[in-house]
């Protein structure tokens, strides 16, 4: 009878080829189980990382070690996500260096892991971590009361110190450069008195050093008996019949006693001047009289006093001159100033052509006063008015532009013959913008009416009076403007008197017959 099935024996007990096939198979299971349980047990860290203290922005290292095979691979985790080398921190070695230790990005948890690259084991470490010290330096802020304007009010200041860190540092307050008795981040000033006016600082330090605040803060504090201006009166400008208001207000414990004065006299209650109870002062129907120095008293203690003041002037604005003519070349830059007239307030000035303002930018453009070509056009020719305005009025002086042209000629003189005695002329005639001037010369001498025979009319020509042989010559024209001119020249021939010579033939008759 066949064995058992599955047993590997036969009938007899006695081991079959088949069970000893099964045999050698579960031996090597068993020896390769055996190496690999050897190998896993050599993988252990002879270092793991150590948490350990730090200071914000300095150096560290996360050390590893491993006592195994040498196909070993490392990398690190932190917080179970696998760390990128950066310029900053990055693995050295199986270590992981920081150059700056950073109390932002460098909390958590970090990890060494390490793997083999024949069996594919992998050994984490312990978690290790950094107490990163660290000191920040701030500001100073005002806690109470919400704004310095509410200073003067203030019962109590409270002052902050913003210096923060790990561990939390120790605050040292400062005023004026002086240490105060002061140890926590927040100062608190009961009972106010103008001693407690000063620059505050503070400083604070921990384990990672020690700081100030990168800004301090002054405080002012006022002595309530003493007047402080809350409303100061401005000068004023007014029209003449016009009314004048000046405010004054002062603020104190106790409050003051209010004085006016006009240039030092005191001010009483009439007519035409009133004191109202809050401090303003209201004149009515302004005269020249009225003019000059209002000045605003409050009295406190015993003769003490503030005081401001303001000045009351009548308004005017004087007459600006005549009508100007100016001749420009075309093409060039040129600049026209207007000088403000005198006037009280001082009065605003400004350019205008056919009654609207030059612009402040282009070719033709106003700054400050002065008319400005950049460079002048014929179409520039005109009138520009140079305008002031102020509280009592407005005044203007106008401006007549030329943009000059070279002359051309119309007429130009040519050569004449004169009969000596008889009156000559020589026609000279161009066109421009403005009209040319015209010039004779005689010889290269400019010719003159003044003390001569010559007569020189408004269109050029030249007359000679009474033309002698003298005035045989050559005349020269020249016609001008700021842009160019032109000459020509001509020449007068004096022709002499006629003599009329009769030569008589006296005839005599002779008989020719003789007796």
């Amino acid at each position: 009878m066949d064995g058992a099935p599955g047993t590997g024996t036969d009938a007899s007990g006695a081991p079959t080829r088949r069970g000893r096939a099964a045999d050698a198979l579960l031996f090597v299971f068993i020896f390769s189980l055996d190496v690999f349980i050897i190998q896993a047990s050599s993988l252990r860290f002879s270092e793991e990382p150590q948490s350990q203290d730090a200071l914000h922005g300095r150096s560290a290292i996360l050390r590893c070690e491993l006592s195994g095979p040498e196909d070993m691979r490392f990398w690190w985790t932190q917080d179970g996500r696998r760390v990128q080398d950066s310029n900053r921190r990055f693995q050295e070695g199986s270590n992981l260096k920081f150059t700056a230790v950073d109390r932002h990005t460098d909390t958590g948890s970090f990890q060494c892991v390490a793997s083999s690259s024949s069996t594919g084991d992998t050994l984490t470490s312990a978690s290790a971590s950094f107490n990163i010290k660290w000191l920040e330096r701030g500001p100073i802020t005002m806690n109470e009361p919400a704004s310095e304007a509410e200073l003067e009010e203030a019962e109590r200041i409270v002052l902050q110190c913003h210096i923060d860190g790990h561990p939390r540092p120790s605050s040292k307050w400062f005023k004026d450069g002086v240490q105060l008795d002061r140890k926590d981040r927040i100062l608190t000033l009961t009972n106010l008195s103008t001693g407690d006016s000063g620059i505050y600082s503070c400083c604070a330090q921990n384990a990672a050093g020690k700081v100030c605040t990168n800004s301090n803060i002054t405080l002012n504090i006022f002595d309530k008996s003493v007047p402080r201006v809350l409303v100061s009166p401005v000068d004023q400008v007014v029209l003449r019949n016009e009314d004048a208001v000046f405010h004054c207000q002062f603020r104190s414990k106790p409050p003051p006693l209010i004085e006016w004065f006009h240039d030092a006299e005191p001010i009483v209650n009439k007519s035409q001047v009133v004191v109202y109870a809050n401090g303003t002062l209201h004149i009515t129907q302004v005269k020249q009289r009225s003019t000059g120095v209002y000045k605003c008293v409050a009295q406190y203690g015993e003769n003490k006093q503030v005081h401001v003041e303001a000045v009351l002037r009548i308004a005017e604005l004087s007459d600006m001159g005549e009508r100007v003519w100016r001749v420009f070349s075309a093409g060039r830059g040129e600049r026209v100033r207007c000088d403000p007239p005198r006037g009280q307030p001082e009065p605003q000035v400004w350019w205008e052509r056919a009654g609207a303002r030059v612009a402040s930018e282009g070719r033709v453009y106003q700054r400050d006063g002065d008319l400005i070509f950049s460079p002048t056009d014929a179409s520039d020719s005109g009138v520009y008015t140079c305008v002031a305005r102020n509280t009592a009025g407005q005044k203007q002086q106008e401006l007549v532009v030329t943009v000059a042209t070279s002359p051309e000629w119309i007429v130009q003189p040519q050569d004449t013959h004169v009969e000596e005695g008889q009156p000559g002329f020589l026609h000279c005639l161009a066109r421009s913008t403005p009209e040319p001037r015209v010039t004779w010369y005689r010889k290269s001498v400019p010719i003159t009416e003044e003390g001569s025979r010559y007569k020189l009319f408004s269109n050029g020509t030249l007359r000679i009076n009474s033309a002698e042989v003298k005035d045989n010559q050559t005349y020269s024209c020249v016609c001008e403007t700021e842009a160019g001119s032109v000459s020509a020249h001509a020449r007068i021939h004096i022709l002499g008197e006629r003599v009329c010579v009769c030569v008589c033939v006296r005839r005599t008759r002779t008989d020719s017959h003789t007796g």
